[in-house]
């Protein structure tokens, strides 16, 4: 069992996906592939490619002892560097893996929380005993400062892309279990084959990093931002 890795996406309309039920959903759809979208890695990049941004120096004493002219010179060259990296980042990440709809077809808006630039989620399976068991771990936070949320408006959607098992030695039934501001929420049930000794902990980890640990974590930010 590994730690997950589930990147945010950017928020964007409603796919065009049928008979979509009102309420939050995170759906699976087979018809939508990683080919052509913005991560919120890339989208960062984009921002910083169009900014000269000196506020990671005011702490930085060597940039004090620079002229007005040597700052600009690398400020500007950071800003190119970040215009190079913006193709890349796109690149990266659409290598065609499975896109993992999270749609917000509801009047109220939804909060996931999140670290890292990534989302509280791992994927889930069923054991023999028909137990709904985690095979992931959730993502690791060095410490509380790297925890936020992440809202996605009424009538909108992010989404997030994913490799959906299908070699091992158990064929079952898989789900996300995704984390919200105070309660997970599923997908809808997928089929998918793993090796059965997925469902066991690695050495050195603890139930420390399983989802239910993180719940409420970062409620407080939120309601006092």
């Amino acid at each position: 069992m590994r730690p997950s890795r589930y990147g945010k996406g950017t928020d964007t309309i409603i796919p065009n996906i049928k008979n979509l039920k009102t309420g939050f959903l995170i759906v699976v759809d087979s018809n939508y592939k990683a080919d052509n979208y913005i991560s919120s890695g890339e989208e960062y990049a984009i921002y910083k490619s169009k900014i000269l941004d000196s506020a990671i120096y005011d702490y930085d004493k060597e940039w004090r002892k620079l002229t007005k002219k040597q700052k600009m010179k690398k400020l500007i060259e950071e800003r190119d560097d970040w215009k190079k990296t913006v193709p890349i980042r796109h690149k990266e990440y659409n290598d065609g893996k499975q896109i993992v709809w999270l749609i917000n077809n509801t009047n109220d808006t939804i909060v996931l929380q999140s670290t890292l630039g990534q989302f509280y989620c791992v994927l889930q399976a069923k054991n023999i005993f028909n137990e709904w068991k985690s095979i992931e771990l959730a993502p690791m936070a060095f410490d509380n400062f790297c925890q936020g949320y992440t809202e996605i408006p009424p009538h909108r959607a992010n989404f997030f892309k994913a490799e959906i098992p299908d070699t091992g030695n158990y064929r079952t039934t898989l789900r996300f279990a995704l984390l919200g501001l105070d309660s997970i929420y599923y997908s809808h049930e997928i089929k998918g084959k793993i090796n059965y000794c997925q469902f066991k902990f690695h050495r050195g980890y603890s139930d420390y990093y399983q989802l239910d640990t993180f719940r409420r974590i970062v409620y407080w930010k939120y309601k006092n931002r």
